[in-house]
């Protein structure tokens, strides 16, 4: 009886763990912006190689709502300066963004 009263409570402690984590990954801002960059970064598929290019965005919002781009991670110039070209000082639609923080994004440019 004793098994059953531990498995029970370890059985509510998992799901209340779990209910907890999906709240606080819809609420995320990192998945609201990373849908607008996607966006904004269309079209450089005319100017690609024939491999398919990866980089990463290290970049922070304003007080404007602006995307202003610190870094991009790439072995390609061509598109660290499309990345850089497209995104600085493009504004955003997202109220829940938080001005000053460093987002990262990955991204996968497909010829």
């Amino acid at each position: 009886m004793r098994k059953i009263s531990v498995m029970l409570v370890a059985a509510m402690l998992l799901s209340t763990f779990s209910i907890f984590a999906k709240e606080a990954n819809a609420n995320d801002p990192a998945k609201e912006l990373k849908k607008q960059v996607e966006r904004l970064l269309n079209g450089f598929s005319e100017n690609a190689s024939e491999n398919d290019q990866t980089a990463t965005i290290l970049f922070t919002v304003n007080r404007e709502n602006e995307i202003v781009v610190l870094s991009v991670y790439t072995q390609d110039y061509k598109l660290e300066k499309f990345v850089k070209d497209r995104l600085n000082y493009h504004r955003i639609n997202s109220e829940r963004v938080i001005e000053g923080r460093r987002y990262t994004i990955p991204v996968s440019i497909k010829s």
